[in-house]
This record gives C-alpha cells, sequence and structure tokens, in this order.
C-alpha cells in the first residue's frame, strides 16, 4: 500500500488516483500526525509526502520513522525549492524530492525505484541524468534495503 499525506486535498486526490491507476492500493492522510495515529504505518510500502504541512512536516515524519526503526520508501513533494532540506531528506533515504506541480512520470519512476530494487546502476544513472531530484547513489542503496522490508510484509501478507 501506498500512504499520501500532504495537508492539500486536491494534491492527495491526483496523487491517489495516479497511484491506483498504476494498480496500487493507496490511502490518503491531510498530516503527518494522522498518518502515525492510523494504524497504517506498518503496512505501508511507499510513503508519498509533502514537505511543508501544519504540525510536523515531512522532513520531520522521515525522522521520526527512521527513529522508530522504519524504513519506508519516501517520496516528496514540495511547491517550496530548499537545497539544504532536499540534500537531508534524500541523504536519509528518501528516493525523490519532486517540485509541485510534479510530472506525474517523475513520480511513477520514483514508484518503480521503490518496488524495483534490482535496477541495474545505469538505469539509476540515466534516471538522475534526466532528473536530478533523485539521487541515483541514494536510490541504489535504499531501495534495496527497502526490498528486504517489502519481501517480509508480502510474506507476511501471504501468511496471514
Amino acid at each position: 500500500m501506498i500512504s499520501i499525506v500532504d495537508d492539500e486535498l486536491a494534491v492527495r486526490e491526483a496523487s491517489a488516483c495516479l497511484v491506483r491507476s498504476l494498480g496500487y492500493d493507496a490511502m490518503m492522510f491531510s498530516s503527518a500526525e494522522e498518518f502515525l495515529r492510523s494504524g497504517r504505518v506498518e503496512t505501508t510500502e511507499c510513503l508519498i509526502s509533502d514537505i511543508n504541512m501544519p504540525g510536523l512536516s515531512g522532513a520531520d515524519l522521515q525522522d521520526r520513522l527512521i527513529a522508530g526503526g522504519y524504513r519506508i520508501p519516501m517520496i516528496f513533494v514540495t511547491a517550496h525549492q530548499d537545497e539544504k532540506l532536499r540534500r537531508r531528506v534524500l541523504q536519509a533515504g528518501a528516493i525523490g524530492f519532486l517540485s509541485k506541480p510534479f510530472d506525474e512520470t517523475r513520480l511513477i519512476e520514483c514508484l518503480d525505484t521503490a518496488f524495483n530494487p534490482d535496477k541495474t546502476a545505469g538505469q539509476f544513472t540515466e534516471m538522475a541524468r534526466r532528473h536530478p531530484d533523485v539521487l541515483p547513489v541514494t536510490i541504489e542503496k535504499n531501495a534495496l534495503q527497502f526490498h528486504g522490508r517489502r519481501s517480509h510484509l508480502l510474506a507476511r501478507a501471504s501468511i496471514g
């Protein structure tokens, strides 16, 4: 399941529509706090989050998830470019940092990275060349970490 956290209803709905059109399940949350209280953290395989939200920011949400031991692939979207924040969230493991309004192709590529960690280094390099808002080394490293978590979730789902 892909969780979408954004304080803007239109962005949540458009993102969920795109995610569902790709065959994924999507849950929408209007804040980081709502997501954390939802009981859906354990079943979230990928998280799309706004950076600037009232209350906890997307970066704060990432910090809380990491501190709680969750390694969920995260894709950030923002209307406010901040290079220092971009570097921070990517170095902490985010798969992408997209500017609103974002090109759906970039989001699809980030989702593909989250769910297909076996991409070759050449594919990462090509994606980075075309889209400087993602870092291939960070993507490759984190995709491999996330792959184990996803396999665990899939195994657990098929058992139960």
